[in-house]
């Protein structure tokens, strides 16, 4: 779980639940819920309500096949494979698959 200040907002997440089809993920009443219940428990103080919540997203973290039983043991260890394509030639933009790591850690990633 992360809160932290971003400019005049708050900024809370992440949660990790398991999809099965990427095409339909998005943010559910019990995730909001949950992030109220979080940030009110942490910050008694502010109180936190459905219509204080000015934007919300969701992604979709690919995740390499894994033993681990949760998402909380698996390496968080990065794979970059190239699949096709060159920048020297036009319209011929390289493509790639990115696996693995974590929100947190996210510019490292893209910079490799």
């Amino acid at each position: 779980m992360l809160i932290f200040p971003l400019y005049d907002r708050v900024l809370v997440g992440t949660s990790d639940i398991k999809i099965d089809h990427p095409d339909e993920v998005r943010c559910t009443d019990e995730e909001s819920d949950y992030f109220i219940g979080m940030v009110e428990r942490v910050f008694p103080p502010i109180k936190v309500r459905r219509a204080t919540i000015v934007f919300q997203f969701t992604g979709v973290r690919p995740l390499g096949r894994s033993g681990a039983k949760t998402t909380g043991q698996q390496a968080r260890s990065v794979v970059v494979k190239w699949l096709s394509g060159d920048w020297t030639k036009s319209c011929n933009s390289p493509s790639f698959r990115l696996v693995g790591g974590k929100w947190t850690s996210f510019r490292a990633f893209s910079s490799r």
